[in-house]
């Protein structure tokens, strides 16, 4: 192109810096960055930076990532909703879950940021990735306050994470909202649980919250295996009187669920 007397712009300078960042290589896609920036009267815009955000974000490049956004607030570019979920996916990737709550909370209050679906769903994984289940349920809780519609990945993200934490009774009212289940508040508030509901959930929860549905068809779908491998935790729990009741509700919406008989044998062997 140059050769021809084509001056690239900055599409063409953003393509080559994102094949870069695609190829693991980010010393060539920042190389690219300066040469732009030496050569060209053009600047990076908020694609460019993000483009570099991710980069760093895949790899892990924590510092390299915060050095990024420093550039961006100097250039005076604002960040959007996408900069803040890469903010998150790079603490998370650096292993500095704790990070991505405060950094986001930062931006999100300098810029006046609504955050949208994705940003939640990577503070969700944040949470996770610290083994913070009060914390998950907070972040989700003030979803559902902002009336920000979750997806299956918000729900396998936790449900997953309820497994592996042997939380029953947030498995339960996850499950229950996924299929946009009324909740009664003597079973979201248990004196004495082990794994008790955040009080900022269980308000959110007593609303109306059928809007918050897991689409249950599409990419954003929440798949069956998850809700299979749920109710089979379910059902090993000690205290699943209220397993089946749930079971022939979501069935209701979703008639090809069908769970191993293992599983169902559990559930209607309980009185």
């Amino acid at each position: 192109m140059a050769d021809q007397g084509v001056s690239p712009n900055i599409i063409t300078y953003g393509t080559v810096i994102k094949a870069y960042c695609s190829a693991n290589r980010l010393d060539q896609a920042f190389a690219v960055l300066e040469e732009m920036q030496k050569s060209t009267s053009l600047h990076p815009d908020e694609v460019t930076y993000n483009t570099l955000l991710d980069g760093c974000a895949r790899y892990g490049l924590f510092d390299r990532g915060l050095e990024v956004l420093a550039d961006m607030r100097r250039a005076g570019v604002p960040p959007s909703n996408y900069t803040l979920s890469v903010i998150a996916k790079l603490a998370n990737r650096s292993k500095k879950p704790k990070k991505a709550f405060e950094m986001v909370d930062t931006l999100r209050k300098e810029f006046g940021l609504k955050l949208n679906m994705h940003v939640y769903n990577n503070l969700i994984h944040a949470a996770t990735c610290d083994s913070n289940m009060m914390k998950a349920q907070e972040v989700f809780g003030t979803m559902l306050d902002e009336r920000v519609r979750p997806d299956g990945r918000t729900y396998t993200l936790l449900l997953r994470f309820c497994i592996t934490q042997k939380a029953a009774v947030p498995a339960t009212a996850l499950l229950r909202t996924a299929f946009g289940l009324k909740h009664q508040k003597e079973d979201l508030v248990k004196t004495g649980s082990e794994d008790s509901l955040h009080p900022l959930l269980v308000k959110a929860l007593l609303r109306s919250c059928h809007w918050a549905a897991a689409p249950l068809r599409g990419n954003s779908a929440l798949q069956e295996e998850v809700i299979q491998d749920t109710f089979d935790f379910l059902s090993r729990s000690l205290d699943s009187s209220g397993v089946p009741k749930l079971l022939a509700d979501v069935q209701k919406s979703l008639p090809s669920l069908k769970l191993p008989k293992s599983t169902t044998s559990r559930i209607f062997a309980k009185p």
